[in-house]
């Protein structure tokens, strides 16, 4: 019990700036109760490989990074005004608010860089047809298999007329899907790649024992009703929380269950929380 408390305050510590859902040593404490001691004892242990991105830092790498991109291409001759940001997604995706906030931190309306959204297919083409050669800079927080952006990404080719160098810029890349995206002709160009033995619950990763990673593999298939997501999106077992969301590649055992039914998460993503009531 002692031993509980202690870990619930050290959650609290960790993720309490957390945005879509208060983390408080309460709720923290109540996710861990919800397990058998076995089940707490290796939980306990993986969640500490839990990273979490404040919007502090994740704001910061992200403009360090645009700003070592906009110093190469400016080295390869790319004038500013010939760089194009795109959106990708749906509205309200998070690309979209990625891309403004890189738009307004880093001034790039005044250095005069061209943005557009990734499905104004006509806008695009018409852009780089006026333009006829320059960069292309697609904008994300995260990628996890990479299958979501390059089925998209290679939708837009089609509409882009000229020669132009295109890049990916997030914060992190999974590993699997850095190679996908590279080889789809886009460079990566993240602050930091998501190896597979940085997170707990991976087949790949000796973090935990494989009793300890089997048992909270069985958990995520659990809450996660038995659904393919279980592991996160694409089975990735991402272990990585930022500070406005948690990427839906983030196992079920820290994000509980839809809606919240049956199991709470710790930091669960904006789609796992309950609807709100409108009366």
């Amino acid at each position: 019990m002692v031993a509980d408390y202690c870990l619930a305050l050290w959650l609290w510590g960790r993720f309490g700036e957390y945005e879509p859902f208060r983390v408080t040593p309460r709720s923290a404490f109540r996710w861990l109760n919800q397990f058998s001691d076995p089940e707490k004892r290796a939980i306990a242990k993986a969640v500490r490989y839990l990273s979490y991105v404040s919007e502090h830092r994740f704001v910061k790498n992200l403009i360090d990074r645009n700003r070592a991109l906009l110093s190469k291409l400016k080295q390869g001759k790319v004038p500013l005004t010939n760089v194009i940001y795109v959106s990708i997604g749906e509205a309200g995706s998070s690309s979209h608010s990625i891309l403004n906030l890189v738009r307004d931190r880093a001034g790039l309306q005044n250095l005069g860089c061209r943005f557009t959204d990734g499905k104004s297919y006509d806008a695009l083409s018409k852009l780089t047809n006026q333009l006829g050669a320059g960069a292309i800079v697609y904008v994300d927080d995260f990628a996890g298999t990479g299958e979501q952006f390059c089925e998209e990404q290679e939708q837009l080719a089609s509409y882009i007329i000229g020669n132009f160098s295109q890049y990916y810029l997030l914060h992190t890349v999974c590993e699997e899907a850095l190679y996908k995206i590279d080889g789809n002709g886009v460079t990566p160009w993240q602050h930091s790649i998501h190896a597979k033995v940085d997170r707990p619950l991976h087949e790949d990763s000796t973090i935990l024992t494989t009793h300890e990673r089997r048992i909270l593999r069985d958990l995520c298939v659990k809450i996660g009703d038995g659904k393919r997501d279980s592991l996160g999106h694409g089975s990735v077992a991402a272990s990585v929380v930022f500070y406005r969301n948690t990427p839906d590649n983030v196992p079920r055992i820290f994000r509980g269950g839809r809606q919240q039914k049956h199991y709470l998460g710790l930091v669960p993503r904006t789609t796992d929380l309950p609807k709100p009531s409108i009366e």
